[in-house]
């Protein structure tokens, strides 16, 4: 039998803000703010809708509020 996967804190976060659609900020580690909306994200990147289509890495990010 396959074990099921456990789905981490980070991506029950990041997919519930992209299920509901609402805005988020995303802080940079260069103190960079970005809104928008999470469109869909892996484990390295995230693909943020700012009126542009923006792809973010994880590594370059400090908080998502």
């Amino acid at each position: 039998m396959q074990a099921e996967k456990k789905e981490g804190l980070e991506e029950q976060f990041l997919r519930d803000k992209k299920e509901s659609g609402k805005p988020v900020r995303i802080y940079l580690q260069n103190g960079v703010p970005l809104d928008g909306r999470i469109i869909d994200f892996d484990n390295s990147v995230i693909i943020l809708e700012t009126g542009r289509r923006l792809l973010v890495y994880k590594n370059a990010i400090t908080t998502i509020s």
